[in-house]
């Protein structure tokens, strides 16, 4: 029995049986490559050669015979007819096993159905019955063949007393050292064939150099016993002084997976890129050679460790020959030393998969895909269990990190706002978060599918589940050591924010316990010798190439199959690189380039995975398209990269003349919020801060989009001659005609709302018009001409791109172009299978939860980051404002002191002994230096002011949309109209803290800063007061207030003085935008009813008025009112309370509440107020209560209209009728 078959791989059994089972009649010539017919392979014959009894039907001495018979190539075909019986029984004593010598299909009578003169030409030249002594020649030069079929006998059992210089234990010759040998001859490489049957390197340590043995130099004699008796003596090819080898191999491309000849150390590879194509592999983009010791250790899929480092080991450099040609001289190289790596695997591995004795000499694609298959089946077990959902989540939680130093646990923390929109109530974060440490510690959301108890229970148990449960208690996972993995499966990438290192794909729970399995290094002893011609020997030898030469061999082989081709090779790089110049990096993104018809050229094959299974993976097509991008934009291609975005009306020097928009009202506004940091006054001379009035330098609405919009109005009965008239507005050539346009349109559109509408969306959203007409619009007269009125060529585009991609065809070729595109996916969906190569390297079921958290996770860092720049923008802003006030304050301080002094001075002329007179001016002079040093101050802080500003706005802030910032302050007063006889059935207050939408003082209110309130309320309070019918003139309200002071009372920010009347307009529709003032909900729109409880104000003790129409309103002091403002929420959801309620279910039946005792002279409020509108109107009949209150606050989740957050209008003198001309540019 040949029981070394057990040893062999499935793939070199399959190559046996179908040589002793094929014999096919070609042109009348027999094909001598195969023994036995084809029969034998087949199940339903007799006999059938079975895989699994290889051991039975195979013998060494056939095995041998296959090896050398592969490359005999039919010269020694002996006819079976021609031989004797003798030598037919001893061919098949010594080819079949003894399970099928005697059978029948195998009888003398039918030789030609089973012989194959082929393989018995061989065996009769090896094996001579006569002989009783036997040759083996191990080198096939015609000398050493007999000339006779009979004339030698030669025994293959072993070649020096063991059948391992044969075949290893655990694997078989590789098919490199099986069937590729060289001589080096006369200075010229050539490929000769090899017996298998070569003997074991002498390791001479004679001081001089062998050279390349003569073929008749090198033989093998042995008797035939069973087993050789004496020691071989081989004179090899000598590389140095210690090593020797039997062949050297020449090669000019370097492998991607080097095969290791069989024994290590019998054959050698002499590296040597001869022709132009093979050295430009070699050659860096500026010429220069690539090293190539790091090159052919790039090249390799395997992992190896260079303990030389690429330079002279501890020995020293070495003398190599072999590299001169037609020369005995020997040169000077560094040997590099390189240790394979090994495989990386999980603890739990399934011992099945890779044995303990495993050997690999040659690539075997079966094998790495019988390792690799499994870990597909993995990945569908990881998505389709719960447990392992389970455990993941436990993982991820316990193993992130906080981004700064900290030794807290993780730990489960409640929402402060009870249950999330997806019912969540509890997340997990750090045992010692900080507020001062915002963002700094670990935050992970639940995942929906996970029971939060089950991670409650592990948790609080280390990962013990309540439920005995196992899930993958044996793994599959392994990884390439050049991955770094730390645990089974682990992110080949690390977090930015949390720094996730080491997590798993593949969920280990073991006894009800979420195990953490470590990867393990499976150690390899395989060790790869390069040695390279050091830089003095190739200046040396400049004929000689040395430059591109190199000999490499082994020492022991791997211990673990072959990786899968998942790295680039030179060649792919180069041919990658060419179709990216062809194509261009402008807009290249791998999807399309892996689409292209150049780079299908370029490789042969529209399935790239055929051609090249590194090109399956998108990381390295993107990285090489990145490399490009970098050389070609330097900068990037984002916004941080290139030259600053210049517009001509801002950089005189810019070529870019406009913007041109659709209309939007979002993206107009978004722009004028961009030119406020945009503009620099000193450069473009427009001292405006006005996004508005910036707008009207750069924005053109598109005329197309504007008459599209119009013609639309037909479709809701406006007549044919108004829609007519609004479509001419474009086109008035005068401030005359635009005024008469202004002043015809109301009366027009008003029988019609939906015309009546849209004009009011318009005059509210004052942009629109200057973008339209040239009048209005502050771009000069030549550059507003030639530019475009439309944005259509940038909107045709499109239908250019679908031209020239020929998207238009018939339905059949689209069926068909789709079959064909679905072929090519299919042919690499197979690739990927079997070469191991995934399109995207962590897209299984972990790596997508752990992405979509990191996202997760980004996105609130971010706008965490964003919120507390604009605060600390807000606030420097205000501290601006406030500086600048009080150094104006200063100013007028210095100028009552200067006034003063002069006085003082004339009267000291008058009277020099007045002691009062000098005590004051010394006085007043102090002041005056005091003041002095408060502006130079405040001068030096202006500056660093600016300076953060000026940072923030080009840094973290840079193209970020600023809200209007918010100030804490007193309340101020505003006034409400009520009608002139007040009715008693109930009360109404309003309290508007809104802010100012510019947050710029403006004229026309700072007389209501004066007023106090008066001693004394009347007995009964207006009803039915609504902020829509604020009186829009100051004069008016502060007659109406010194006339009937108590007519009805608000508090609204002294700031904001200036309204538009507009915003008050009746009868409108919210839809179309007609009211868009930013932080203002009108009386007619709905808001979300989410609960009937109304807002709750801790007020402390503080009295509230009864809803009896007899009682008095009380009197407040200054602190008192203090008290009251400050317990005012300053964000309330915005929610409205329905009407008809009866209060007494939240309120109780009474309502009145003791009256204070405190009668004070009510304070003059002149402060500024917070942000805040609250209404609330009580009526009271019978014992019941009805509530309605509106809640208003700067952030409502409402907004009139969804398409834009409009800057509050406040001034008639805005209305573009009235507009009299342009304002100068500053030069």
């Amino acid at each position: 029995m040949f029981e070394e078959a057990a040893t062999l791989s499935i793939g070199e059994l399959k190559r046996y049986r179908a040589w002793v089972s094929h014999i096919e009649i070609l042109a009348g010539c027999i094909n001598t490559s195969k023994a036995f017919p084809s029969a034998l392979s087949d199940r339903s014959h007799d006999p059938f050669l079975n895989l699994r009894t290889a051991t039975q039907w195979m013998t060494s001495i056939g095995y041998q015979t296959f090896l050398l018979n592969s490359n005999s190539g039919g010269a020694d075909a002996v006819d079976p007819a021609s031989a004797t019986m003798d030598q037919i029984d001893r061919y098949r004593t010594e080819i079949l096993g003894p399970m099928y010598r005697d059978h029948p299909f195998f009888d003398v009578d039918s030789l030609e159905e089973w012989i194959n003169p082929g393989t018995f030409g061989v065996f009769l030249r090896c094996y001579a019955q006569e002989s009783g002594v036997d040759t083996l020649q191990t080198h096939d030069s015609e000398s050493a063949v007999p000339t006779s079929p009979a004339s030698s006998f030669c025994d293959l059992n072993s070649t020096a007393g063991s059948r391992g210089s044969l075949v290893p234990a655990s694997r078989p010759a590789s098919s490199m050292s099986i069937h590729s040998t060289s001589s080096f001859y006369d200075g010229n490489y050539k490929s000769r064939p090899q017996s298998s049957l070569s003997m074991a390197p002498s390791e001479s340590f004679d001081p001089d150099i062998a050279k390349i043995s003569e073929p008749d130099e090198v033989s093998v004699t042995s008797k035939r016993s069973g087993q050789f008796k004496g020691k071989s003596r081989v004179e090899g090819v000598r590389i140095t002084s210690h090593q020797s080898v039997n062949h050297l191999v020449p090669i000019s491309v370097l492998p991607r997976t080097w095969d290791i000849p069989n024994p290590p150390k019998s054959t050698a590879y002499l590296f040597h890129a001869v022709t132009e194509a093979d050295r430009a592999l070699l050659k860096n983009e500026d010429g220069t050679l690539k090293p190539l010791g790091p090159l052919i250790r790039k090249e390799d899929q395997d992992s190896w460790d260079t303990k030389s480092g690429g330079h002279a080991s501890a020995t020293g450099d070495v003398s190599v020959s072999q590299l001169l040609p037609h020369s005995e001289e020997t040169v000077r190289c560094r040997r590099i030393t390189m240790h394979c790596n090994g495989l990386d695997m999980c603890s739990r591995l399934d011992p099945s998969l890779l044995s303990d004795d495993y050997r690999r000499f040659s690539a075997d694609p079966s094998e790495s895909h019988a390792l690799w298959a499994p870990q597909m089946q993995a990945n569908a077990n990881e998505a389709s269990s719960y447990m392992a959902g389970v455990a993941r989540c436990y993982r991820h939680a316990i193993e992130s990190k906080c981004k700064i130093s900290c030794d807290g646990n993780p730990k489960l923390i409640k929402f402060s706002g009870g249950r999330t929109i997806k019912g969540h109530t509890h997340f997990i974060g750090c045992s010692k978060f900080q507020s001062t440490e915002r963002n700094q510690h670990r935050y992970y959301m639940l995942p929906d599918n996970v029971e939060f108890e089950l991670i409650k229970h592990a948790l609080e148990n280390d990962g013990q589940l309540p439920n005995v449960t196992v899930v993958n208690n044996l793994c599959s996972f392994t990884s390439n050591p050049r991955f770094g993995t730390k645990t089974c499966g682990s992110s080949f990438f690390s977090s930015a924010i949390f720094r996730i290192e080491v997590l798993a794909v593949y969920s280990h729970i073991i006894n009800g316990t979420i195990f953490r399995s470590p990867m393990v290094r499976r150690k390899c002893d395989a060790k790869m010798i390069i040695l390279v011609p050091t830089t003095d020997e190739q200046r040396k030898h400049p004929e000689a190439q040395l430059g591109y030469k190199a000999i490499i061999y082994f020492l022991s082989p791997h211990n673990h199959p072959a990786w899968p081709v998942s790295k680039m090779g030179s060649s792919e790089k180069q041919r990658l690189s060419a179709a990216i110049n062809t194509i261009g990096v402008r807009g290249l993104t791998a999807s399309k380039l892996l689409k292209s018809n150049v780079l299908t050229d370029a490789f042969g094959t529209a399935a790239l995975g055929e051609s090249s299974t590194a090109l399956l993976n998108m990381r390295n097509v993107r990285h090489e398209i990145k490399s490009y991008k970098k050389q070609e934009f330097r900068y990037g291609t984002g916004w941080e990269g290139g030259q600053t975005f210049k517009l001509a009306p801002f950089y005189p020097e810019a070529t870019c003349r406009a913007i041109i928009l659709d209309g939007e009202a979002a993206q107009a506004l978004g722009l004028g919020e961009f030119l406020k940091t945009y503009n620099v006054p000193s450069i473009s001379g427009i001292d405006s801060c006005d996004p508005i009035e910036l707008l009207s330098y750069c924005l053109k609405t598109c005329v197309v989009h504007f008459d599209r919009h119009a013609k639309e109005l037909a479709a809701k009965d406006v007549p044919r001659h108004v829609i007519d008239r609004i479509r001419e507005f474009p086109y008035l050539d005068s401030q005359m005609k635009i005024d008469e346009w202004i002043s015809e349109m109301p009366d027009l559109v008003e029988p019609f709302p939906a015309a009546n509408n849209w004009l009011k969306h318009k005059l509210n959203n004052r942009w629109i018009f200057p973008s339209l007409n040239q009048v209005l619009s502050w771009i000069s007269f030549e550059d507003y001409k030639t530019i475009p009125n439309h944005s259509n060529l940038a909107e045709s585009s499109h239908a250019a791109r679908n031209a020239e991609t020929e998207i238009h065809v018939g339905l059949l070729d689209a069926i068909l172009d789709a079959q064909a595109r679905d072929n090519i996916h299919a042919a690499n969906l197979c690739q990927m299978e079997l070469s191991g190569v995934l399109h995207k390297r962590g897209n299984d079921t972990y790596h997508r939860e752990v992405n979509s958290v990191q996202r997760a996770m980004w996105q609130k860092r971010v706008t965490d980051e964003r919120n507390m720049h604009i605060q600390d923008f807000q606030s420097l802003q205000n501290e601006l404002e406030e500086g600048k006030s009080e150094n104006n304050a200063s100013l007028e301080r210095s100028k009552g002191i200067k006034a003063e002094i002069q006085q003082c001075n004339k009267l000291l002329q008058e009277d020099r002994r007045s002691e009062h007179v000098s005590h004051r001016l010394k006085q007043l002079r102090a002041e005056e230096k005091a003041e002095m040093e408060t502006r130079r101050a405040w001068k030096i802080r202006r500056a660093e002011i600016d300076a953060n500003l000026q940072e923030l706005r080009a840094g973290p802030l840079a193209c970020k949309q600023i809200p209007a910032r918010s100030k804490t302050s007193t309340p101020a007063l505003a006034i409400c109209e009520s009608p002139s006889q007040p009715s008693t059935s109930g009360m109404h207050a309003a309290i508007d803290l809104a802010p100012s939408a510019n947050g710029s003082n403006s004229e026309g209110r700072e007389g209501l800063s004066e007023f106090s309130l008066p001693p004394k309320p009347p007995a009964s309070f207006s009803n039915n007061v609504h902020l829509k019918n604020q009186w829009a003139d100051p004069t008016q309200a502060k007659d109406q207030w010194q006339s009937n002071p108590w007519s009805g009372i608000g508090f609204g920010d002294s700031n904001d003085h200036q309204w538009d009347e507009s915003v008050w307009m009746e009868d409108a529709d919210v839809s179309v935008g007609a009211f868009e003032r930013p932080n203002y909900v009108i009386e007619n729109t709905p808001l979300p009813n989410t609960s009937n409880y109304p807002p709750f104000y801790s007020t402390g003790e503080m009295p509230l008025p009864t809803a009896d129409p007899n009682s008095e309103f009380p009197e407040y002091s200054a602190e008192e009112w203090e008290m009251f403002l400050s317990n005012i929420p300053a964000h309330l959801e915005a929610t409205e309370y329905s009407a008809g309620r009866d209060s007494t279910e939240f309120l109780g039946d009474g309502l009145t509440l003791p009256p204070p005792v405190l009668n004070v002279e009510p304070p003059v409020l002149i402060a500024e107020p917070p942000v805040l509108n609250v209404e609330h109107e009580i009526s009271g009949s019978h014992g019941g209560t009805h509530i309605s209150t509106v809640v208003e606050t700067n952030e409502h989740p409402l907004r009139c209209s969804s398409r834009t957050r409009k800057t509050r209008r406040r001034s008639k003198d805005n209305v573009i009728g009235e507009t009299t001309g342009k304002r100068p540019r500053k030069e």
